[in-house]
């Protein structure tokens, strides 16, 4: 019993890390480079201007927005949200050639997500209708999409729903970065969640 509590110490520990003692090279490349990449953007200063007043946080997530679509140069984007919570400029700012779908979160029928062949990066406020929203969108996965889960820590049921989708068959690797969570889908990795400090 003992070596199993410790054992589980030390899986938490390096979990919660900053990318030190991740063993998959992916996972490790995509906290440093992506996650806690410390370089300037020029763009930044651009995304500054746009949410750095909404607050620290709002920045932040913006310039990981910014980095994500950078990195993962996607051709349809789709947003589950507000207009007032879009972040879409953090993702046309990375690569203006995308095809960025906005879909009103404060809309019960989402049927915008129908039209939709597949989605390369999705972004997803929970809030409203969110459970129906994402098992639809999930229906227009491929091995390269990428979720962002935002405000999977914002109340019991949004916790739940993490969890849910941290469990999910589809879902391959998961990074809870407290604020978002990010979904890959890639059946070549091993099934594996990581808990990062951002």
């Amino acid at each position: 019993t003992i070596m199993i509590k410790r054992m589980w110490v030390r899986i938490r520990r390096i979990h919660y890390s900053k990318g030190f003692g991740v063993q998959s090279p992916f996972a490790y490349s995509f906290i440093t480079e992506v996650v806690n990449q410390t370089g300037l953007y020029y763009n930044y200063s651009e995304l500054d201007k746009l949410y750095g007043v909404d607050g620290y946080i709002r920045s932040r997530l913006a310039r990981l927005y910014f980095r994500l679509a950078n990195y993962c140069q996607p051709s349809i984007v789709a947003e589950y949200c507000t207009a007032t919570n879009s972040l879409d400029r953090a993702f046309h700012l990375a690569h203006r050639k995308i095809d960025l779908r906005w879909l009103d979160s404060s809309v019960a029928d989402t049927c915008d997500i129908d039209n939709i062949d597949h989605v390369d990066l999705f972004r997803m406020v929970l809030d409203n209708c969110y459970r129906d929203a994402f098992e639809r969108v999930l229906q227009k996965i491929t091995s390269n999409s990428i979720f962002i889960l935002e405000g999977i820590h914002n109340n019991n049921d949004t916790k739940a729903f993490w969890r849910e989708v941290v469990e999910n068959e589809k879902a391959v690797i998961t990074f809870d970065l407290y604020y978002v969570g990010i979904v890959f889908f890639n059946k070549s990795y091993y099934k594996q969640h990581y808990v990062v400090n951002f």
